[in-house]
């Protein structure tokens, strides 16, 4: 089971930053969509999300570009006041950081995106952020730590049903889980992830599936299994025209076929893969074949042909060496300072939440002085124009009785002296008759108004209070 690991690994990278061969031939359609969009679109703000998805598609392909293109929509994002797209033009940066062995540049800008992102509520694009920074973490070989962050991932994709997001999550996990050693965990990941694919028809990830359940199987030592899923694997990959990666599934074979013995075929598959790898120039993957085909012929007792492989996987291993080197130089200049920066965005994350709690404290704080305000202006001010009105009303009481009472005594002798014509029955000509009964029906109609007067101005001192203090709430209410 020799530098399987090593393989897996590959093939990690394989799906999660695609070589410049497949990437080309998988997202220059999208890459010329978005060039169309970028001409089109009549606001700036959907001109600078075009760049920004094109910076990230770049990644890989040309990593220098993608910076670039990055930092135009970060400076006209930051001109106009567009918090989306300084956040995605971030995620650009980081990932280009990561793939140029800046971990420690990559993981900041990529908190820096998570923290906008936040705070406009972009669930997917904080997915995105989560996975760059659990690559980050793989690459320095912090495998828990990936774990973590692309659970988080898989966590959005789930909320947001965004199936992409959720087949790459759970790709991400079951690698994790194969590094970790868990292959039951990594196989049951990758299931998944191949079920959303196929749901998604994404048939070049379907390909990176096929051939990382394959890899699994192999270190579980069911090579049936293994064979068969690479076959599918390399039937699609011959379809998409996708080389770099059949270097991978020709490398898996024939590491099946030797563990098998049947070496004629484990030769035949490793000397495609290499021949492969030679047309299209990728000096990794030469290596790597170089080194299986040497195990190979070794096994079968051809020492010859293994000598042969053998001094031209140490040639290809010596082209690679001053890069590996640098690679391993970074790991270790770099461990400490990321150890440090978790810890710093640890604490960060926990001020931002002290912040809000204080933030909480202080309304709280400032809506009670507030209700106290308001009671003491009730207290000093309303307070005493309520019992101003009320005095008045007490005052404009005793006058109305007093006058009611005048009012009456003399009415009462006139209704007296009406009466007393009445009793003596004095003989009245017709008009007499008619301003007799006028006279009757006025006093009567005076009394009862007189009664009103009265009965309505209890009736006022009893709401009065009431009352103002209705209008006044409701004066409040109309402010």
């Amino acid at each position: 089971m020799y530098l399987i690991k090593f393989y897996s690994m590959k093939i990690f990278l394989l799906l999660f930053l695609f070589s410049p061969f497949s990437l080309l031939s998988q997202n220059r359609r999208e890459i010329d969509s978005l060039d169309k969009l970028f001409k089109t679109a009549q606001h700036d703000t959907i001109k600078i999300l075009a760049i920004s998805e094109k910076a990230f598609l770049y990644r890989v392909v040309n990593p220098d570009t993608s910076m670039i293109l990055a930092q135009e929509a970060f400076d006209k994002s930051e001109q106009i006041g567009f918090e989306k797209g300084k956040a995605m033009a971030f995620n650009s940066m980081a990932a280009v950081a990561h793939k140029l062995g800046k971990y420690l540049e990559a993981l900041d800008i990529a908190h820096k995106a998570i923290v906008i992102f936040e705070n406009i509520k972009d669930n997917q694009n904080i997915a995105r952020s989560y996975n760059i920074i659990g690559d980050v973490y793989r690459t320095q070989r912090n495998y828990l730590k990936a774990l973590e962050y692309f659970k988080k991932s898989l966590k959005i994709g789930e909320q947001n049903q965004d199936k992409r997001s959720i087949a790459r999550a759970w790709n991400n996990i079951g690698f994790m889980h194969i590094d970790l050693g868990d292959y039951s965990s990594a196989l049951e990941a990758l299931e998944k992830s191949l079920a959303v694919n196929k749901q998604l028809n994404n048939k070049l990830l379907i390909s990176y599936n096929l051939n990382n359940i394959g890899d699994v199987y192999l270190k579980k030592q069911k090579y049936k299994e293994a064979l068969d899923y690479y076959e599918q694997s390399l039937t699609m990959k011959q379809s998409l025209g996708d080389k770099w990666a059949m270097t991978y599934t020709y490398n898996g074979m024939s590491q099946v076929y030797q563990k098998q013995k049947d070496f004629d075929k484990s030769i035949s598959c490793g000397l495609k893969g290499l021949e492969i790898a030679k047309e299209i120039k990728a000096l990794s993957e030469i290596k790597m074949l170089h080194e299986s085909l040497y195990h190979i012929y070794k096994d079968k007792g051809d020492y010859t042909n293994a000598l042969k492989h053998h001094e031209y996987y140490k040639q290809s291993n010596d082209s690679l060496f001053s890069v590996e080197k640098a690679k391993s130089t970074a790991y270790l200049e770099n461990k400490v300072e990321l150890e440090k920066k978790e810890k710093e965005m640890t604490l960060l994350a926990k001020n931002n939440e002290l912040n809000k709690l204080n933030a909480s404290k202080r309304m709280r704080e400032l809506v009670l002085i507030v209700i106290i305000l308001i009671l003491i202006i009730i207290f000093f001010v309303v307070r005493p124009a309520i019992l101003t009105i009320l005095a008045q009303n007490k005052m404009l009481k005793n006058i109305a009785f007093t006058q009611s009472h005048h009012v009456r005594r003399h009415l009462v002798n006139i209704m007296g002296a009406l009466n007393l014509l009445k009793e003596e029955k004095i003989p009245l000509d017709e008009s007499q008759k008619q301003l007799f009964n006028y006279l009757e029906d006025s006093s009567e109609n005076l009394d009862n108004t007189i009664h009103k007067i009265v009965t309505d101005v209890n009736e006022l001192e009893k709401n009065n209070s009431k009352s103002f203090i209705e209008r006044l709430s409701n004066l409040f209410k109309r402010k």
